[in-house]
């Protein structure tokens, strides 16, 4: 099988920048066929050596930052008329927490791609080492700073789904509508679920990119093939598309719902915020842009803003970002005219925690619409179970629940964030806790 990738993409030759040192690995089957790309060689510029010391430097300290829950994958995205290369140096190379940095604790490769300045062609470049050790994403990032791209993606990798021996395959790459679109994604779903989702005859038009067969198939590719489906079935309106494609999955990813995404057609950035950290930036002036990711590159958000579950932020190059909720397009759903008892919940509800964030206890309500079975589950961001909160059947009613923020084995847990997941009447619902010590 080969790797899908743009019509433009481009192999950027292999630089020695110290201390990263040049690690050659055997061609893989998912490697770029090397007769579709083309060498293009560049000097190293003094300033990414600076950089690359730096970001080794800063990555083997302790992780000091509330803001930077484990969680696997790390996201980034910008998009701008004319962006600051300082600010994209940062993001990607110097800063404290830029991608490069935060490849120590996702290891698992690199991709990097931007598209070309009328959007028609875009370029992707990957890597199987960890970013922070291989010269070679240093210069593909000296690369996008140069080309000053409108639109560019970035990901580093923490495999949790498919082939892990390879480069990363994020963001993976489509061709549809006469459009190239990328996705990439952080966290984990359910494979099992996305092929529920997907139409038998439209997964055999629109096969996995990476993989022979279900065990080697990575839960993101199968991500944007659903995605991908809903588009066409929406013409291509993107955000009730992105809306119903939210709506379907959301009650039913498992164990929780990891669906951070940064998805590009090359005119217009979409960044959807939930079950993972993710936060935006916006520069106005001369040199407008705006930015995602994970989370804010230097110690305190300065001006990065944190994004809620269900918040979908739009990027446009020229324009100020859009943060709009999810639900805002949802389909309408459908007047429920039961004669039942009008006190009681007609599904089961989980409300938000109170206090929260919080640092030593909280409480949860939840309501049940009928007598059944009910399960209360706190998990970690990796999907975790930590502690089990309610276990039994209930009759229908609102119910209150508390946590004393410690796990199963009475052992108080680590600042960082959470998520309660609510089970009964066939139906699943979560809400998102931090935990602040």
């Amino acid at each position: 099988m080969t790797l899908r990738l743009c019509a433009a993409d481009v192999h950027i030759g292999r630089v020695s920048i110290e201390p990263k040192p040049v690690a050659e690995t055997p061609a893989k089957p998912y490697d770029t066929p090397m007769d579709l790309r083309h060498t293009v060689s560049r000097p190293t510029p003094g300033w990414l050596l600076l950089a690359a010391l730096c970001g080794l430097a800063l990555a083997l300290l302790p992780d000091p930052s509330p803001e930077s829950p484990s969680h696997n994958c790390r996201l980034w995205g910008m998009a701008g008329e004319t962006p600051r290369s300082s600010a994209i140096l940062q993001q990607l190379v110097t800063a404290r927490f830029s991608l490069d940095s935060l490849s120590a604790s996702n290891d698992d490769g690199w991709g990097l791609a931007w598209f070309a300045a009328d959007d028609s062609d875009c370029i992707v470049e990957r890597g199987a080492p960890m970013a922070l050790l291989d010269p070679r994403y240093d210069t593909v990032a000296a690369a996008i700073i140069a080309a000053r791209p409108k639109i560019a993606v970035g990901h580093v990798r923490k495999c949790s789904s498919g082939l892990c021996d390879i480069p990363d395959p994020h963001p993976f790459h489509r061709e549809k509508n006469g459009r190239h679109w990328l996705l990439a994604h952080n966290g984990t779903i359910s494979k099992t679920v996305l092929l529920d989702l997907i139409r038998p005859d439209y997964l055999i038009a629109n096969p996995p990119q990476y993989g022979e067969n279900v065990t080697e198939w990575i839960d993101s590719d199968l991500y944007l093939i659903f995605i991908l489906q809903t588009l066409e079935d929406h013409n291509f309106a993107v955000k009730p598309a992105l809306g119903e494609a939210i709506e379907r999955l959301r009650p039913i990813a498992y164990p929780i719902p990891l669906l951070n995404f940064v998805l590009t057609d090359g005119a217009t950035l979409w960044a959807y915020c939930e079950g993972n950290t993710l936060c935006y930036t916006y520069e106005s002036g001369d040199s407008a842009f705006a930015a995602v990711m994970s989370q804010p590159p230097t110690l305190g958000s300065g001006t990065w803003v944190t994004l809620a579950d269900g918040d979908l932020v739009t990027l446009t190059p020229g324009a100020a970002p859009l943060v709009e909720n999810i639900e805002e397009y949802f389909e309408p759903l459908a007047v429920d005219d039961r004669d039942d008892d009008a006190s009681l919940p007609h599904s089961i509800a989980l409300s938000q925690n109170y206090p929260n964030p919080f640092n030593a206890s909280t409480s949860i309500r939840y309501d049940v619409m009928e007598r059944t079975a009910v399960r209360l589950v706190v998990y970690d961001v990796l999907g975790r179970p930590v502690a089990t909160l309610v276990d039994e059947v209930k009759a229908p009613g609102s119910y209150v629940a508390y946590w004393d923020g410690r796990s199963a084995d009475g052992y108080p847990i680590a600042s960082g964030i959470y998520l309660c997941r609510m089970e009964g009447a066939g139906e699943r619902t979560v809400r998102k806790m931090v935990v602040v010590k």
